[in-house]
């Protein structure tokens, strides 16, 4: 591999400087690839692919193609090695565990399967109770296996995928012409540009097929409340939680699945998205929430009014990153005239300076909303000559959406309308009575016919 690259490379090299631009097409599409062949090929004869396990100490080495270690395994922080459905994962005493890169495909089968017999297998759970003694009368026959459970699958929505898969084609268009125009000089700003714009219209394009292939984002199975994704490249299948001390949790607040350690540290693992199945994502959190081992709904309100305030440490950076970009991109010239590359400037620079505009005007109120729990109304921008109240004219009230984490204001035919408030900017604190008091007041409003069901009319 490594000499197939560096003959590649050899050919980039000599051949490229000639500057026309059919040729930087074909060297796009055809040497590039060998090229990348060349870092592999370079790794593996560097020893990133060869190891040694130690069977006293149980210890995985990291070779070099001269014997030489570089690392081990289980690193710090960890201090046993898992085999574990045909990976290797690095586990501590809390629980938590990390999985050990290796690049299988590299690695002889006969040896790998060596490996997989010798591995240390997981250790046993210390709680559990020890096994019964032996009895002298014949065992009684065992029960049938219970039914097999049904799995709850995430589904994508065809039609927004298919929209963004219909923008990233010319988007890749663009950025394939304006990477051949900037080719010949890497060390120009504007091949770093067009090489991003490029980047960003294959990603538009893979991704979208990529969905539209596999039809199902993750899968659910209720029982074990474990998440399996399967990756369509490398057709393998990754799952969570991998230990009996790690497990999913479901935010009402931001609409996301977190994974939960066994320290308590949370990181975010799929949030709801346009173009997730609304339905598929409704039934996995409402089991998360029914199951969860720790209660992760709605607190109880206190029944005074509630104000958001805006997060400074959010919105302050993402505005003065906006003004920079914007007086950048103004400030610049392309290095080459052309319509292409002065049309991705101003529209850099235009997205950036409205971006900026619009986080200052949310920074300017103070509160940005308050919510009145007895009138159940949501007043944005108030105590300004801009204020909004909210449910507005022919709709009925103001509801909140558990499984997007939004606000909407909803119609007495059950039409509902998104109310215009950016929720990533806002205070967590603030963000999360808001959301308890709206949950709290759809409860009461729909007791309330129950209620009032047997008094006379």
């Amino acid at each position: 591999m490594a000499a197939v690259g560096a003959l590649f490379s050899a050919f980039y090299i000599l051949f490229m400087p000639l500057g026309i631009g059919a040729w930087n097409h074909l060297v796009n599409l055809v040497v590039l690839p060998g090229v990348a062949c060349l870092l592999p090929g370079l790794m593996g004869l560097a020893g990133m692919f060869s190891y040694r396990y130690r069977l006293d100490d149980q210890v995985l080495e990291e070779l070099t193609y001269w014997r030489w270690v570089i690392r081990t395994y289980p690193r710090k922080r960890y201090d046993r090695l898992e085999f574990v459905n045909n990976r290797l994962y690095q586990a501590d005493g809390h629980g938590e565990s990390r999985k050990v890169r290796i690049w299988r495909w590299t690695v002889h089968p006969d040896d790998w399967a060596v490996f997989a017999k010798v591995a240390p297998k997981p250790r046993p759970l210390d709680d559990l109770a020890p096994m019964p003694p032996a009895q002298s009368t014949p065992p009684t026959p065992p029960a049938p296996p219970p039914p097999a459970r049904e799995r709850m699958t995430v589904r994508y929505l065809r039609k927004p995928v298919a929209w963004l898969l219909v923008a990233g084609v010319p988007l890749t268009v663009f950025g394939m012409l304006l990477w051949s125009r900037a080719y010949a000089d890497w060390l120009n700003f504007d091949w770093w540009l067009s090489y991003a714009v490029l980047l960003a219209g294959v990603n538009a394009v893979v991704r979208p097929i990529t969905a539209l292939s596999s039809k199902v984002c993750f899968a659910y199975d209720p029982g074990w409340r474990a998440v399996t994704v399967r990756h369509f490249w490398t057709s393998s299948t990754s799952w969570f939680p991998r230990s009996p001390s790690e497990r999913l949790e479901y935010s009402v607040y931001t609409g996301t699945i977190y994974k939960v350690a066994a320290s308590g540290r949370r990181r975010r693992y799929v949030r709801k998205s346009f173009w997730l199945h609304g339905g598929d994502w409704a039934m996995i959190a409402d089991h998360l929430l029914a199951t969860a081992e720790t209660p992760s709904g709605p607190r109880k309100p206190s029944g005074k009014p509630i104000q958001v305030r805006v997060n400074p440490w959010r919105a302050v950076p993402v505005a003065v990153g906006g003004f920079g970009l914007a007086i950048l991109f103004f400030a610049a010239d392309p290095s080459e005239p052309g319509f292409a590359l002065e049309l991705l400037y101003a529209m850099i620079a235009g997205l950036s300076l409205l971006t900026s505009m619009d986080v200052v005007n949310h920074l300017t109120f103070r509160p940005f909303l308050t919510f009145d729990p007895e009138k159940g109304r949501v007043v944005i921008r108030p105590g300004t000559n801009r204020h909004a109240g909210f449910p507005s004219k022919d709709f009925e009230r103001v509801e909140y959406s558990i499984y997007d984490a939004r606000a909407y204001e909803v119609r007495s035919n059950g039409e509902r309308k998104r109310l215009p408030i950016p929720r990533w900017y806002m205070n967590r604190g603030d963000w999360g009575a808001f959301a308890d008091a709206l949950i709290a007041n759809q409860e009461q409003s729909a007791a309330e016919p129950l209620e009032n069901e047997g008094l006379p009319k």
